[in-house]
């Protein structure tokens, strides 16, 4: 809101003009207004042309795509009248649940927008969804070139070591524990609060100078080269494995495997 007038407001809705709201055009509490929700701006552009703009998404939020680049994300009102075109006035505490997912929404819409990527129903949700199956646990995160990710049929592997790793195409290499319990339905990954034990923390630890050791020497990454690496490093210290001629060490140890094992 701009500057409010006696018989209409002058509101900013990311246009070249500023907009006139008229005062006769505003609906008092239970007519049109929006409810709880998040406000995202986005470009114009980005918005794909619908014949309806409003969607309620099977997430248990809605989400209203204006043309002008302002996007609603709301909660999905248990029971919507028809006559209020299916907005709604609570006072009433947002749940968490339903905070978490407007929450989950608006950093998706966000994300949609900075890879240019239109945004209407379809494409939010699947963001959405692809979201809840790729939310990464306790781990750590070493960043490498793409160029040394060995590409393979799959770049999730469970080490024996204790631990596991995703090798991204991209350069980034995401170390963590290995779940007791892996649920299908969630790819592999898992959340947890849980301090991680100290065992676990030091097999992280291990594997992270390893995969540090092999990217200085210019070693392709999978998950042959790690684990060779790793038990080569086993005969030092953690802390030791990252001075430069223990780095050499155990990564010509581990290329001798590699040649032995291709014959």
């Amino acid at each position: 809101l701009l500057q409010v007038q006696q018989k209409r407001w002058k509101v900013e809705t990311n246009s070249r003009l500023d907009s006139v709201l008229l005062l006769s055009s505003v609906n008092l509490p239970g007519g049109e207004l929006l409810g709880q929700g998040v406000l995202v701006q986005v470009s114009p552009s980005l918005v794909k042309r619908r014949k309806t703009h409003f969607h309620n998404l099977l997430c248990g939020a809605s989400i209203i795509l204006g043309n002008n680049g302002y996007v609603w994300i709301y909660p999905t009102p248990a029971q919507q009248d028809e006559e209020a075109g299916g907005f709604f006035t609570s006072t009433e505490p947002v749940p968490l649940c339903d905070r978490e997912v407007i929450s989950r929404l608006q950093n998706c819409i966000l994300a949609l927008s900075a890879h240019k990527v239109l945004l209407y129903d379809t494409s939010v949700l699947y963001c959405f969804e692809s979201s809840l199956a790729h939310q990464l646990g306790q781990g750590v995160l070493v960043q490498v070139s793409p160029s040394l990710v060995k590409r393979r049929k799959t770049h999730f592997h469970n080490l024996l070591c204790g631990a596991s790793i995703i090798l991204g195409n991209n350069g980034y290499v995401w170390i963590y524990p290995t779940p007791a319990q892996q649920d299908e339905e969630a790819g592999g990954f898992f959340t947890s609060t849980e301090p991680v034990p100290l065992c676990d923390r030091e097999v992280i630890s291990r594997l992270q100078n390893c995969i540090l050791a092999l990217s200085a020497h210019k070693v392709l990454l999978y998950d042959t080269s790690v684990l060779y690496c790793y038990e080569s490093s086993l005969a030092h210290q953690i802390k030791d494995t990252l001075k430069p001629e223990v780095m050499e060490e155990i990564v010509m140890e581990t290329r001798q495997r590699l040649v032995e094992q291709e014959g």
